[in-house]
């Protein structure tokens, strides 16, 4: 008998334009809020199902801080940019979940930045 189960890093849905711009806003004002210290500045970017936060800190080029998979309006997983292997590693978010609001993902990348450097 198969088992369905349900994997936060697998899939998608597309994100719509008007999400993509709240998104924006929201990832730009917790940046600005929490990690303006750190971070110089932050590109959001949207292809597909994915959102792609890169975090300026100084350094010559922009670090890959986190992608965002979407799934409904509150429904997103994180993976944090690995560079060893240069690829996108699935992470929980800090509440332990599988999935939850863009900005909780921008958050744990963010803060893994803030601790321990580009």
């Amino acid at each position: 008998m198969k088992v369905w189960v349900k994997d936060a890093h697998a899939g998608g849905v597309k994100i719509p334009p008007a999400a993509a711009e709240r998104i924006k806003k929201e990832i730009e004002a917790c940046w600005r809020a929490e990690f303006g210290d750190v971070i110089k500045k932050v590109v959001v970017r949207f292809k597909g199902q994915f959102c792609y936060i890169d975090a300026d800190v100084g350094e010559r080029t922009p670090t890959h801080l986190c992608r965002l998979r979407h799934f409904r309006p509150d429904s997103w997983s994180v993976a944090l940019f690995n560079y060893s292997s240069e690829s996108y590693d699935p992470a929980p978010l800090s509440s332990g979940m599988e999935s939850g609001k863009a900005v909780d993902g921008f958050r744990l990348g963010a803060s893994f930045l803030a601790e321990n450097g580009p």
